[in-house]
């Protein structure tokens, strides 16, 4: 079941998904991260080794140089770090787990191209990690790398296709 601070976020993805492209707009993909330790617990859940939902903050790596990510929130408010926190259901694993649903503010982008977006993400002091995606014209998600490593590839190429898999990263302290 998804938490109640994670409704209003997701809720906005979605309907901003089902709405029809207005002056070539479309919604920004979004990714699901599930954090663990190496024991599989949640590392977000209670502050286990620092890690501190509240601390983590993300950037946009453009021409070298990070930026501090933000989007337009439903009203037009800017909003920096644009995630969201709260559980939502994994089928792979047929259980739900805490995830942080990261917006990838790509309102920058020309739509009528492919392009590939870096986002760093600073977890706690000393854990700054990358992920890099590749998004297609219509802003849907091709492929996602974490750290280097692909972990996502869209089952569907060829058609319009939101990103639903969660992705797990694990991480050693």
């Amino acid at each position: 079941m998804i938490s109640f601070f994670l409704i209003p976020f997701l809720t906005l993805v979605l309907y901003s998904c089902n709405k029809t492209p207005v002056n070539n707009t479309f919604p920004n993909p979004t990714v699901a991260i599930h954090y663990i330790d190496k024991t599989g617990n949640d590392l977000f859940t209670n502050g286990v080794n620092d890690y501190i939902k509240e601390n983590v903050r993300t950037y946009r790596l453009i021409n070298g140089e990070k930026s501090v990510d933000s989007t337009l929130d439903f009203y037009g408010k800017v909003v920096y770090n644009p995630y969201g926190w709260g559980n939502a259901y994994d089928s792979e694993t047929n259980d739900s787990v805490f995830i942080a649903a990261i917006n990838l503010p790509v309102t920058k982008i020309d739509y009528q191209n492919d392009h590939y977006f870096t986002t760093i993400i600073d977890l706690k002091k000393g854990v700054e990690d990358t992920m890099r995606t590749y998004i297609k014209g219509a802003k849907t998600i091709d492929s996602l790398w974490y750290n280097g490593k692909l972990l996502y590839t869209n089952p569907y190429p060829a058609q319009i296709y939101l990103m639903q898999k969660i992705i797990t990263i694990q991480k050693e302290n």
